[in-house]
């Protein structure tokens, strides 16, 4: 994907859940924006084109207007390990998975690929999906499992899949990096598919997936920068289904449910202007909109609904000017655009009951040290995906997942050499 960075693309949500405990208020931190910032983070931009009118006999899906405020309550640890972390979590229909590295040092051979099921958001049991082998004779001993960008996952509400580098100590080929899917029902039980795509090794892994999606009837997954698209229909084999060389240097953004994939891509023969492309069988693609000069497009958000529209984020930064925009389409044809409430958004994902955004100041210096601008991130909601509220957040730039008890937040924490320990649950309540 051509863009600043890679959005998650997580399963969030704003549904509010009675208050559990004493809600807290998070302060915020960082510091007051800089001049040129907007002065109200909450209001209203003005739209250049209204969204179409949907189309007869449809009855649009309400769409709550989302608080005014909100709050924070505190649930519950997880215990990923001295030096462990929680790196993508999505929602089942019985609870809450949650996945990363459950590590007792910093050493690779500790560092193991784990789950963590919750049925309530409260109680958390850890599973162990990786070994420790040597690959090939003479090797460092490693995990032979490794979990792939969390945006390299998918969920339809019954079913959550998570991909995973893996290496397989075959005499013949112990130096292939492969791909499996890990497939669950219920948070306890899952499967692993069969390997597929390999690489070369170096001795790090070296096979990228680059996003996963639900389709009907079946799965894809795009790998090396969704140059190749693979599929599944049982989540035991996957198969190629194209190798979209018209779209390189591009990133699939995931499919509404008629099965519509919207993708960006880098179109160089238009002074490499960021183009949005649609396809519904991942093999043809047809140019649905240009962005304008200088802007990258960071998020893609498919409907979560029949009938709820699409959503790009959107975000400029050239020669000190800085903005984000949120491009929303119903129907991939007419676009509306507005100006989001600060220069950098992410996390930009739809849900049942509207959207929801992480909005920050980006410290596009290096090596400023203290002196670096503060992200500041907020979090933000919105109905309609022009007019956007912002909130505070319990940590910073937590993982979101949205499920049947509400919206959880799940503190972020990276792979250093410092301790992690257990990682902190939120859960957001209705302010006053």
């Amino acid at each position: 994907m051509n863009a600043k960075r890679t959005a998650a693309s997580l399963l969030l949500g704003v549904l509010l859940a009675a208050c559990v405990g004493s809600p807290i208020t998070p302060t915020p931190t960082g510091s007051s924006p800089s001049p040129s910032s907007p002065s109200a983070e909450a209001s209203s931009p003005t739209a250049a084109t209204p969204i179409p009118t949907p189309t007869p006999g449809h009855t649009p899906t309400p769409q709550p207007v989302p608080p005014a405020t909100v709050a924070w309550t505190e649930m519950a640890t997880i215990d990923v390990g001295s030096h462990g972390s929680i790196s993508g979590a999505r929602a089942l229909a019985g609870g809450y998975v949650a996945w990363g590295t459950y590590a007792t040092s910093y050493e690779g051979r500790d560092r193991a690929f784990a789950t963590w099921f919750s049925p309530d958001g409260r109680t958390w049991k850890r599973t162990i999906h990786s070994a420790v082998i040597s690959p090939c004779p003479g090797w460092t001993e490693r995990q032979n499992l490794e979990p792939m960008n969390p945006d390299a996952s998918a969920g339809n509400g019954r079913t959550v899949v998570i991909m995973a580098t893996f290496l397989l100590p075959d005499a013949e080929a112990c130096d292939r990096a492969w791909v499996i899917s890990l497939s669950t029902t219920d948070g306890r039980a899952w499967a692993r598919s069969e390997p597929f795509g390999a690489s070369m090794v170096d001795p790090a892994w070296a096979v990228a997936a680059d996003r996963a999606w639900a389709i009907p009837g079946g799965w894809e997954v795009s790998l090396g920068g969704a140059t190749d698209i693979w599929r599944s229909t049982d989540l035991d084999t996957w198969y190629p289904v194209a190798s979209s060389r018209e779209i390189v240097d591009s990133s699939v953004g995931g499919a509404a449910p008629d099965g519509t994939r919207l993708a960006v891509t880098t179109r160089y023969e238009e002074a490499e202007r960021a183009t949005l492309l649609a396809s519904s069988d991942s093999i043809t693609w047809r140019v649905v909109h240009s962005l304008p000069a200088e802007f990258d497009a960071v998020g893609i958000a498919p409907p979560s609904e029949a009938g709820r529209p699409w959503l790009v984020a959107t975000e400029m930064w050239n020669k000190g000017e800085e903005e984000a925009r949120v491009l929303v389409s119903t129907d991939l044809v007419t676009w509306q655009s507005s100006t989001f409430p600060r220069p950098g958004i992410d996390a930009l994902t739809a849900t049942r009951f509207g959207w929801i955004a992480i909005g920050y100041w980006p410290p596009h210096a290096t090596g400023c040290g203290d002196t670096c601008r503060p992200e500041d991130p907020r979090l933000f909601t919105s109905a309609d995906g022009v007019t956007w509220v912002a909130h505070g957040l319990p940590s910073w730039r937590p993982i979101f997942v949205e499920g049947d008890l509400g919206l959880l937040a799940i503190d972020r924490t990276f792979s250093t050499e410092s301790e992690f320990g257990e990682t902190r649950v939120w859960r957001m309540t209705s302010g006053e």
